[in-house]
C-alpha cells in the first residue's frame, strides 16, 4: 500500500523487473495509472489518472510517478490503483495493483 498526505507533493519511483529479475525495458512503453474508489469505476470516473515519467534509460526499468496537491485536494481514504504498460508493440500489461490510501493533512495553510 502506498500512503500519500493530502494535498502533498509526492514521488514514487518504481523500479519494474520481469520473472526472471531482470529490469523490463520500458523503450517506447507508456505507462498508465488509474486510481478509483470503486474497482468496478469507469476509467472516466477516475480519481487520478496521468502517466508515469520513464527515467533513462528506458532499458533501466525504473519510472516515477509524480502526485500534485491538486490530485489529492478532495481525497481521503483508500483507493484502488494500477500501473498499466502499453509496450511499444501495443501489449498490455498490468504491472502493480494495489491501494493507495491518502490520508488528511493537518496544516492547511501554506503561507
Amino acid at each position: 500500500m502506498l500512503t500519500v498526505v493530502r494535498r502533498d507533493d509526492k514521488t514514487f519511483t518504481f523500479y519494474f523487473y520481469d520473472e526472471n529479475g531482470d529490469a523490463i525495458n520500458l523503450t517506447g512503453a507508456v505507462l498508465y495509472t488509474t486510481v478509483k474508489q470503486n474497482i468496478d469505476d469507469t476509467d472516466a470516473n477516475a480519481k487520478i489518472s496521468t502517466t508515469l515519467a520513464v527515467t533513462a534509460p528506458e532499458t533501466s526499468g525504473v519510472a516515477t510517478w509524480t502526485i500534485v496537491p491538486a490530485d489529492t485536494q478532495y481525497l481521503s481514504g483508500l483507493y484502488y490503483w494500477d500501473v498499466q504498460m502499453k509496450s511499444a508493440a501495443g501489449k498490455i500489461t498490468t504491472l502493480i495493483r494495489d491501494m493507495l490510501e491518502v490520508v488528511p493533512d493537518v496544516t492547511v495553510r501554506i503561507a
